[in-house]
């Protein structure tokens, strides 16, 4: 993956229309009046995009916060394929 749209979840909710900056119409893709995004689109270094479903697909990635959770989807882990059914998921 070369780029993704953000799903990103803080503080237990995925939007905060708070935050200043490129944060505060997250998440890019929303499911009528649920804050849970259906999912987000990804790009791919061959210059291809995907749609991927973000419940129970996308993977945690990330956290500079324990409150904040960064998540994408990835089909090939490499070596941590055998660790896949240990990363969290979006619920």
């Amino acid at each position: 993956m070369l780029a993704a749209d953000v799903v990103r979840l803080n503080g237990g909710s995925w939007g905060d229309p708070s935050m200043g900056g490129g944060w505060q119409n997250l998440p890019a893709h929303k499911a009528g009046s649920s804050s849970l995004p259906p999912g987000a689109n990804e790009v791919f270094i061959d210059g291809s995009a995907q749609w991927v479903k973000a419940k129970g697909k996308m993977l945690f990635i990330h956290s500079w916060n324990v409150s904040q959770e960064l998540y994408f989807y990835q089909e090939d882990l490499g070596a941590l394929e055998a660790n896949r059914v240990q990363l969290k998921v979006v619920p």
